[in-house]
């Protein structure tokens, strides 16, 4: 026998969203409801994240749908970066909780197509503790991923990755089938989502795409600025995004070509 085990649990996600929405979904008490403990079964009828520096952090979930047992968690925040880095302390509430002293650090690091985010959860107390937290870490970064997913920033950001690799499978998947795509620039609508994905696969030249800056306007609106280089020309896109339960319904885009100011702008 031994009484080995992890002290630390570490659980890490690459998700397909911008660092300051997921923040967003991690600290706003509004959308953690609607996320966390999902994976669970659980319902967060109580939530408390106050993301500064000595600010409270109170949770309370039960069965969702169901009578029973409430877990409560209690902590401190030791340190906040917003949009990056969140450090706090993590304690069970209640009669029957066990004492312990623990940190949990949590961060969301940008990549080139999303965000990785992590969480490291310092001091367990014993083997059962740290099994029940490296799981529940486990589900909740993959509940996060799915409420990112299914917002119309998660859609766009990931159309747009799936666009830049021609990844044709992973484009009609970020599309309702009855989607339509207004360009207002030559006047065209796209209906359809197997017919953008056509238009996209065939259009002519070495088309490069660069990585999207996506910001969310709402749960179900985005926009997304992005370039797109076709030799000898440069655009650049302003992608209005309408989403609902994790598929892009419409598309506004706003396509500019790169060129010189006017001589009278010209200093």
């Amino acid at each position: 026998m031994t009484n080995e085990y992890p002290r630390t649990v570490t659980a890490n996600r690459q998700i397909h969203a911008p660092a300051d929405r997921l923040w967003a979904l991690w600290v706003t008490p509004s959308l953690k409801r609607n996320w966390w403990g999902v994976s669970e079964g659980g319902d967060l009828f109580e939530c408390l994240t106050e993301p500064w520096t000595g600010g409270r952090i109170a949770y309370a979930m039960r069965p969702r749908g169901a009578e029973g047992p409430v877990e409560r968690v209690t902590g401190r925040v030791l340190a906040a970066d917003p949009g990056r880095r969140l450090l706090f302390t993590w304690s069970w509430a209640g009669e029957d909780a066990p004492a312990m002293d623990t940190t949990v650090e949590a961060t969301f690091d940008p990549q080139s197509h999303g965000t990785e985010v992590r969480v490291v959860h310092d001091g367990q107390p014993n083997a059962t503790v740290s099994e029940i937290h490296a799981k529940g870490w486990t589900d909740k970064l993959a509940d996060l991923d799915r409420a990112a997913s299914a917002e119309a920033a998660g859609c766009l950001t990931r159309l747009w990755a799936a666009l830049a690799v021609r990844d044709w499978d992973s484009v009609a998947a970020c599309l309702e089938d009855d989607l339509t795509v207004d360009w207002p620039h030559s006047g065209e609508r796209i209906t359809g989502a197997a017919a953008f994905v056509t238009l996209n696969r065939d259009y002519p030249g070495d088309w490069r795409i660069g990585p999207a800056r996506v910001s969310a306007l709402s749960e179900a609106r985005a926009v997304a600025e992005v370039r797109v280089d076709l030799p000898p020309d440069a655009w650049s896109v302003a992608s209005f995004a309408e989403a609902r339960a994790g598929r892009i319904t419409h598309l506004t885009e706003h396509w500019t070509r790169h060129g010189q100011p006017p001589a009278w702008r010209i200093a």
